[in-house]
């Protein structure tokens, strides 16, 4: 296959996962639906991260040639299956998206505000992202942790159980 097409919802590991599938399949071109959505489909060998549909993606590719049809085979891939594939861990169906996604990103750093993970899970609401942090608390994966001097403003950090959820 010459154009791998790895798909599924947004916050799977798609991006986060993009170098190991490259690695796995041998491709060395990544092409991030997410990131540029206005691009044209590649013509030649690579691998694409979208979430879209296949049958969206075939059209994306339809529309983005140019000339003579491409001979590049295209195979579609389900996130679940590259990423056992990669042997990645895959999200724990005992978190939701957001949870799995907001320990992802707590895995990536130090302590988080409150108000940043609700951006990072597109909640608008900061009480809507503490009640999440508080489940993940109660459940061992996050801990509160004390902000630097007055502030009002909750921060959080990962712990161990909740880095070995979303970490093979």
């Amino acid at each position: 296959m010459s154009i791998i097409v790895i798909h599924g919802p947004p916050g799977t590991g798609k991006t986060i996962n993009a170098r190991a599938f490259a690695e796995f399949f041998g491709i060395d071109t990544i092409v991030d639906d997410g990131v540029c959505s206005h691009q044209p489909f590649p013509q030649r060998k690579a691998i694409v991260l979208t979430t879209r549909s296949p049958d969206e993606v075939r059209r994306w590719r339809a529309n983005s040639l140019r000339g003579p049809r491409a001979a590049e085979a295209v195979a579609f891939v389900p996130i679940a299956t590259a990423l056992r594939r990669i042997g990645a861990p895959m999200p724990s169906p005992a978190l939701s998206l957001a949870e799995h996604t907001t320990l992802a990103f707590l895995s990536e750093g130090g302590p988080v505000a409150t108000h940043h993970i609700a951006g990072l899970c597109r909640q608008h609401h900061t009480a809507t992202a503490r009640d999440m942090m508080k489940r993940l608390e109660k459940r061992g994966f996050a801990c509160g942790v004390s902000a630097p001097g007055k502030s009002r403003v909750c921060w959080w950090q990962i712990t161990d159980l909740g880095r070995m959820a979303v970490q093979p």
